[in-house]
């Protein structure tokens, strides 16, 4: 066991080759943990990491040349990420200076998708109206328990008490148990969902309790690389527009216009606007925030 000690506090980690085997973090303050990645990036081929006490935003992992390959478990990229192409990126900068300038301070962006889109249900769910550590540390636990792999098969022959004991509510349980059934009895198909429109698509995962239409519409692009969405539902877009075109307030009438400018690409368009509103990006600031 190895100490660092550092002014926000002491980190503790253990190294056996370029492996860290143990990860624990005892900072009231992030900068000391995000200090030792920071130094040591590149020598690490995975990190082991309890969400309850190491918070970082999913970007942050990125900047340091991490993603989540299950909850708890970061390591360097061998997800498979949300694919588009140079025609992409070009299309949107001749179509909108102010987003050209966005994608060209941020740079390539890399966003990891889920290709299992029952285990991304799952996820979305468990995900609802908490913070992002809280669904970390309950996929971890029922990771754990499903010997890291989540199945209908699996999830049905477990008792509601059982879910529960996860950190589950009542009601996601039964949200989960629902859509379980009809995934086994065959009323819902997600390969079908291949052959839809994003609007036949949204429709059909809206038959399932607890999905909404944001929640199908992310459904859609990060298990289904879908090119082209662009949520009024989600709360992070809206501020960021109202970041990078300094809007007070973005109506649908608004929003719909920036739809229009942006598709077929707004799944791209949203990557870089999610990173606009999610990081403390010089010259990005919200027009709401308080001065």
């Amino acid at each position: 066991m190895v100490m660092i000690q550092t002014s926000d506090g002491e980190v503790f980690y253990e190294l056996k080759g370029h492996y860290i085997t143990q990860f624990d973090c005892k900072c009231s303050v992030a900068d000391g943990w995000k200090t030792l990645f920071r130094d040591f990036r590149g020598q690490f081929d995975y990190i082991l990491v309890d969400f309850e006490k190491i918070r970082l935003s999913s970007h942050e992992y990125k900047f340091l040349g991490f993603y989540e390959v299950e909850p708890g478990l970061m390591r360097k990229n061998i997800q498979p990420t949300f694919q588009y192409d140079m025609e992409a990126i070009e299309y949107l900068k001749n179509k909108d200076k102010k987003l050209a300038r966005v994608i060209e301070l941020i740079g390539p962006i890399e966003e990891e998708i889920i290709p299992d889109i029952y285990y991304n249900f799952v996820r979305s769910i468990v995900g609802q109206q908490i913070s992002v550590y809280a669904q970390y540390a309950i996929m971890a636990r029922l990771m754990n328990a499903m010997n890291h792999h989540i199945t209908p098969e699996k999830v049905i022959n477990y008792k509601d008490e059982e879910l529960k004991s996860f950190g589950l509510s009542e009601r996601k349980v039964v949200y989960i148990k629902t859509a379980t059934e009809k995934v086994i009895n065959g009323d819902i198909d997600f390969e079908k969902i291949h052959h839809m429109t994003d609007d036949e698509a949204i429709q059909y995962l809206t038959q399932l309790k607890g999905v909404g239409e944001w929640t199908a519409e992310m459904m859609l692009m990060f298990s289904y690389n879908r090119m082209d969405i662009f949520s009024y539902k989600d709360l992070a877009i809206i501020r960021g527009l109202r970041m990078i075109y300094r809007h007070k307030e973005v109506s649908r009438e608004r929003f719909e216009k920036y739809r229009r400018r942006f598709s077929p690409y707004g799944s791209l368009a949203s990557l870089y606007i999610w990173v606009i509103s999610e990081q403390n990006i010089e010259g990005y600031n919200d027009p709401l925030s308080k001065k």
